[in-house]
C-alpha cells in the first residue's frame, strides 16, 4: 500500500500546481489514470515490507549441520566423519550467533525424507511410471546423483524448517593419495547451493589437522556470502535494549560473532550468489539513454492566432538517472525537438530544453516502473522570432524492462508545459527510450 501511495501523490500531485480545467491536465490525467490501472497491480503484488515479515526475518537463522559421508569405501576412514563434523559445529558457534538444529532433530528429519523417497521410488515402478533405465557414463551418472542429494537436502530444509544446511564427504583420490573434501551449504529460504571450494590434504600424520582446515574454509566462504556484515552491529544493539521479558528468546553474543539471521540467510543470495547476469535491478545505481518521441498540443485558445493550431513535435532525448535510495533517483535531460503545424513545415521551429527531475521507481523482477517530474528551461528558434526562451515542466509515468544485464528498453507516457506567454503551450505523447545501465 505504501508503494501505491507514493505513486498516487507523484500524480495527482499536478492538481496542486495546475488547473484541472486546462485542456492539457485533462488529458495528462487520462495518461496517468492510464498508467497507474498498469503498473499499481504490480506494486500491490511485490512482497510488503510490513512489521510481520520484518519481525520473522530478524530471527536467528536455524542452522543444521550433517553429519559428513565417508565416501572412501574403507571404514579406517570412518573416524573423519565425526571429527570433520564436530570441527565444523566449534568453529561455527565461535564464528556466528545461531539457532543450532541438534543431532536428534535431524537424525529423524534424515529417516523421514529417506523413507519419503523410498516410497516415492516404490510407487513410481508399480504404477510403470518410471522411465527405462538406460546405460549412463561416469559423468552422468555423478550428475544423476548430485541432482538426487540436491533433491533430499531440499526436502530435510522443508522438514527441518532449517535457513542454512551444511553437508558434504570425503573419497580418496588414488592417484596422489591425496584424501579429497567436499562441502557444500544450501540456503532454504532461497532454495539456493553454494558449493565450498574443495580442500586436499596427503593422507599422513596431517590428515588429523585437515578437519580444522576444511572448518575454516567453510567460515571463511560463509562470512563472505552472507549479507549481514552491516545488520549484526543493529540487531546486537536491539538485543541489549530489550526487556527482560524477553529472556525465552535467543541470546546474541557480546563478543565478535557475526549474528546469522534469516533475512541475512535470505539475502545473501541477492548480494553475493546470485550470477551478475541474472536479469534483476540489483546494483543499477546510473542509467544513461536516448529517448525518441512523438508529441501533440493540446488544443487552446489562441493557438490559431499563434500559427500552432494542431501542432505536433518529434523529439530525441538524452537522459541519465542516478539512484539515491532504493527507490527514489534523481536525473537530468537534454531533447531538441521539430515543431511544426497545418501552416508550417516540419522545422519550421526548432525546440530545445533542459530538465532536471525527482522520481520514484519500483522494480519487480525484469520490470521498472516509475513515476517523476520535472522541471527547467526551454529554448526555442523561430525564424520570425528569433530565439525564445521560458520555464518547462514536464510529468512522466513509465515502464522499463531488462533486455540484458547492462541494457533496458521502456516506454512512457509523457505531458510538457512551455510556459511561453501569453499562452503556454501544452504538448503530451509517447516515448520509446533505450538505456544503458551501469
Amino acid at each position: 500500500m505504501k508503494n501505491i501511495f507514493m505513486v498516487l501523490v507523484l500524480s495527482l500531485s499536478l492538481k496542486r500546481y495546475f488547473n484541472f480545467g486546462n485542456p492539457f491536465c485533462k488529458y495528462l490525467f487520462w495518461f496517468i489514470l492510464a498508467g497507474q490501472i498498469v503498473v499499481c497491480p504490480y506494486i500491490a503484488a511485490a512482497p510488503a515490507n510490513n512489521d510481520k515479515i520484518a519481525g520473522k526475518n530478524q530471527e536467528l537463522a536455524r542452522v543444521a549441520i550433517l553429519p559428513i559421508e565417508n565416501k572412501t569405501g574403507s571404514e579406517n576412514f570412518q573416524y573423519l566423519s565425526e571429527s570433520l563434523t564436530d570441527a565444523i559445529n566449534d568453529s561455527m558457534q565461535k564464528s556466528f550467533t545461531y539457532t543450532k538444529i541438534g543431532a536428534n532433530e535431524i537424525n529423524k528429519a534424515v529417516r523421514d525424507v529417506e523413507t519419503a523417497i523410498l516410497l516415492k521410488e516404490k510407487i513410481e515402478n508399480e504404477k510403470g511410471d518410471k522411465k527405462p533405465e538406460k546405460k549412463l557414463s561416469e559423468k552422468e551418472l555423478a550428475a544423476e546423483s548430485e541432482k538426487k542429494q540436491l533433491e533430499k537436502i531440499q526436502a530435510l530444509s522443508d522438514a527441518l524448517n532449517a535457513d542454512i544446511i551444511i553437508y558434504g564427504n570425503y573419497m580418496m583420490d588414488e592417484n596422489t593419495n591425496d584424501m579429497i573434501f567436499h562441502t557444500n551449504f544450501y540456503l532454504g529460504m532461497a532454495k539456493t547451493l553454494k558449493p565450498i571450494p574443495e580442500t586436499r590434504n596427503q593422507v599422513d600424520s596431517t590428515i588429523f589437522t585437515a578437519t580444522d582446515k576444511v572448518a575454516k574454509t567453510i567460515i571463511g566462504v560463509i562470512k563472505m556470502t552472507a549479507a549481514v556484515s552491516e545488520k549484526h552491529e543493529k540487531f546486537k544493539e536491539k538485543e541489549k535494549t530489550k526487556e527482560a521479558s524477553a529472556k525465552d528468546k535467543p541470546k546474541t553474543d557480546s563478543g565478535e560473532k557475526m549474528v546469522l539471521t534469516r533475512a541475512s540467510a535470505k539475502e545473501s543470495v541477492k548480494e553475493s550468489v546470485k550470477d551478475p547476469g541474472d536479469l534483476n535491478w540489483d546494483h543499477k545505481k546510473i542509467s544513461i539513454g536516448l529517448s525518441p518521441g512523438f508529441f501533440i498540443k493540446v488544443p487552446s485558445k489562441g493557438a490559431a492566432a499563434s500559427g500552432l493550431c494542431g501542432a505536433c513535435e518529434i523529439q530525441l532525448a538524452l537522459n541519465g538517472r542516478f539512484w539515491v535510495m532504493p527507490r527514489l533517483y534523481v536525473g537530468g535531460k537534454l531533447d531538441y525537438g521539430e515543431i511544426w503545424t497545418k501552416t508550417l513545415t516540419l522545422g519550421s521551429i526548432h525546440a530545445l530544453d533542459g530538465l532536471a527531475f525527482i522520481g520514484y521507481g519500483l522494480p519487480v523482477h525484469q520490470w521498472l516502473f516509475s513515476a517523476d517530474l520535472g522541471a527547467g528551461y526551454f529554448f526555442i528558434i523561430d525564424k520570425t522570432k528569433g530565439l525564445i526562451y521560458n520555464p518547462a515542466f514536464a510529468v512522466k509515468v513509465g515502464a522499463e524492462i531488462l533486455l540484458a544485464p547492462s541494457f533496458s528498453l521502456g516506454l512512457s507516457a509523457n505531458g510538457f508545459m512551455y510556459y511561453d506567454l501569453p499562452t503556454p503551450m501544452y504538448f503530451y505523447g509517447l516515448t520509446l527510450s533505450l538505456n544503458y545501465l551501469l
